[in-house]
């Protein structure tokens, strides 16, 4: 029986308090805090199953790098642009 590689992801919920006179003000306020004061709020969620590969193409589909594809050297953008390869192996 083939194994595979199942990836889940579970969604956590925080909260917050601040004083404001309203709640946009309090919804900016929350945005400009930092997270380590917000605190998660207990939850029963469970992990939800978002993808599935077959274990032995795992290390071909994700540990190596696909020698195709190539980042351009600009210093320019803080994000770079793909020089080529973008529709290898599809």
């Amino acid at each position: 029986m083939p194994e595979f590689r199942v990836f889940g992801r579970k969604y956590e919920d925080y909260y917050t308090k601040v004083n404001a006179d309203n709640a946009y003000q309090a919804l900016e306020l929350a945005n400009q805090q930092d997270t380590i004061k917000w605190f998660q709020l207990p939850d029963d969620d469970t992990i939800e199953a978002i993808d599935v590969i077959l274990e032995e193409n795992f290390d071909q589909e994700f540990d190596t790098p696909n020698q195709d594809i190539q980042l351009n050297s600009s210093k320019e953008d803080e994000w770079p642009d793909m020089s080529n390869g973008i529709l290898v192996e599809f």
